[in-house]
């Protein structure tokens, strides 16, 4: 019946008059990837991320904002102080977040070649998926030096 009033609250919402909202919100997702998954599932478990941070050379006062903050907006807020541009960017030193891309793209070479691929293949994934043109010299050297592999 449309028009009537039942005795019950009307619009949006209506159906959860009375509940509460929950006191610390709705918290904050620990989604991974399934290799990267915390031990034991543990909500408050640390961010592998922020190894990786650590791993690139990324100085302790930006690892510590990164833990604060979580990594998602730590990456997100990099992202755009880096692309800061005029009078004000020489105040912040804030590193390159190219830097930050680049070594997960030679973490992922890394992880291609161990998967078996040969160069020329990795090198056509990397076109594939990342638009970027990256040589068979530049990729042996990423293989061959081995940093921030997973320990």
């Amino acid at each position: 019946m449309q028009g009537q009033d039942h005795g019950q609250a009307q619009g949006v919402g209506a159906r959860h008059e009375g509940i509460g909202l929950p006191v610390q919100g709705g918290g904050y997702q620990d989604i991974y990837p399934e290799s990267d998954a915390p031990a034991g599932g543990s909500k408050n478990a640390r961010d592998p991320r922020l190894d990786e941070l650590e791993q690139m050379g990324l100085g302790r006062h930006w690892l510590a904002v990164a833990e604060s903050i979580g990594v998602d907006a730590f990456l997100q807020t990099w992202r755009i102080l880096d692309g800061h541009t005029g009078a004000d960017a020489r105040r912040l030193p804030v590193p390159r977040f190219s830097t930050y891309e680049r070594y997960q793209r030679n973490r992922w070479i890394r992880a291609l070649a161990a998967s078996g691929m040969k160069a020329a293949q990795i090198r056509a994934e990397i076109a594939r998926e990342l638009c970027e043109y990256v040589s068979i010299r530049h990729i042996d050297r990423v293989i061959a030096s081995g940093v921030g592999e997973n320990p």
